[in-house]
């Protein structure tokens, strides 16, 4: 990639870690830049999967807690619209609002195990922290 589209595309401030690391060598910061892309690559396979097992384990713990596989649909109007939740902007009920939603719109019916599928990194960050 040419420098002008690479500090176009990934700006001077992203791309000057790489330069600084090299001591502002651009052959060396180019094939650091591309190594660290291969690395990503390399993670994204199992980041993918973590990210599926802690959907599904979050699911299975709740579903427990609430005694309700169904959970994340009722719990809409349970402990999801909590006051104390005010500062989050109701992020997962909004999260999972925005799922239903999208999933009518393409004509699919709506269940648990299409609702938590959907979940981003997010709604496992804020799941947590309002059950306790």
């Amino acid at each position: 990639m040419k420098n002008t589209l690479r500090y176009k595309y990934l700006s001077r401030p992203r791309y000057n870690r790489y330069l600084i690391a090299t001591d502002n060598d651009t052959s060396r910061s180019k094939r650091l830049y591309n190594a660290n892309i291969r690395l990503a690559q390399a993670f994204h396979p199992i980041l993918t999967q973590f990210e599926v097992v802690l959907r599904n384990s979050l699911d299975l713990q709740l579903s427990s807690y609430f005694v309700d596989n169904d959970w994340i649909i009722n719990q809409k109007n349970g402990f999801m619209r909590d006051n104390s939740l005010r500062s989050s902007r109701f992020f997962v009920r909004n999260s999972i609002n925005k799922t239903e939603n999208k999933l009518r719109r393409r004509g699919v019916t709506v269940t648990s195990g299409k609702i938590v599928s959907d979940q981003t990194f997010g709604y496992h960050y804020f799941l947590p922290t309002i059950i306790g």
